[in-house]
């Protein structure tokens, strides 16, 4: 719904539950956690989250903000595919910094002139820890990426779908 600024992700019939409790999982979590890394659900029809039936299967839809994907080959690209395996480790930040930097020396050199973007990966680092967390003691398998993550007008790294 581009005039509207809106995403609307659709999920398979409700028998495929695997799919459908993740994202379920994922938007109450979103409502609750305050995190900016984290997708701001719009309603769609005057609903955020709507039932209804194609050929007398069942599905449901979520209304999300519009989001944009990453730019190949970015920093933050980079920085998404590495925050998302140290967050599994739940390391904390000054550790997760540490091994980052160490990694590619190139996505260290950018980083080190991009001092501006740390804080802003710290809060996305926290927040990724945070749905590992959850994720795990549901038993959900860990999947973010530069699909799942995407970016805010303004910049800001959003998670849109982190388990599997």
């Amino acid at each position: 719904m581009k005039d509207e600024g809106i995403v609307v992700k659709i999920l398979m019939p409700k028998e495929d539950n695997t799919a459908h409790d993740t994202f379920k999982t994922f938007y109450q979590v979103s409502k609750k956690l305050d995190s900016p890394n984290l997708p701001k659900f719009k309603t769609v029809d005057g609903q955020e989250v709507f039932n209804f039936k194609i050929k007398g299967k069942p599905f449901v839809q979520y209304g999300m903000e519009q989001l944009h994907p990453l730019k190949p080959g970015s920093l933050d690209e980079y920085v998404v595919w590495m925050l998302a395996d140290l967050s599994a480790k739940q390391l904390n930040w000054d550790k997760a910094l540490e091994l980052f930097k160490k990694e590619d020396p190139k996505y260290s050199k950018l980083l080190a002139q991009n001092t501006s973007k740390v804080d802003e990966y710290k809060i996305l680092y926290n927040t990724l820890r945070k749905l590992h967390k959850i994720g795990n003691s549901k038993g959900y398998g860990w999947d973010p990426h530069t699909e799942n993550v995407m970016q805010r007008n303004d910049g800001t790294l959003v998670i849109t779908d982190p388990w599997a």
